[in-house]
């Protein structure tokens, strides 16, 4: 959840940064390259996340931990 928080905080900076009129002749490239930078941001934070997760996951696939109990993995109610 806090990914997707920074990845929705970082576009709305980019968008906002990129609607910007303002200092154009100081800009070479102007605002509208803070679009590309931000989805630029979040493809590597989704990348990392997605690392991340699949790590684990072979992880606990060669270290697996048993299911002490299994009632509520089946709903069932004692």
């Amino acid at each position: 959840m806090l990914s997707d928080a920074l990845a929705l905080i970082v576009a709305i900076y980019a968008d906002r940064t990129a609607q910007k009129k303002s200092n154009e002749m100081q800009m070479t490239y102007g605002y509208q390259r803070a679009e590309c930078i931000g989805a630029l941001v979040n493809a590597v934070f989704l990348l990392a996340l997605c690392f991340t997760i699949a790590m684990d996951a072979i992880m606990r696939f060669f270290d697996s931990q048993g299911v002490k109990t299994a009632l509520l993995v089946l709903g069932e109610w004692p």
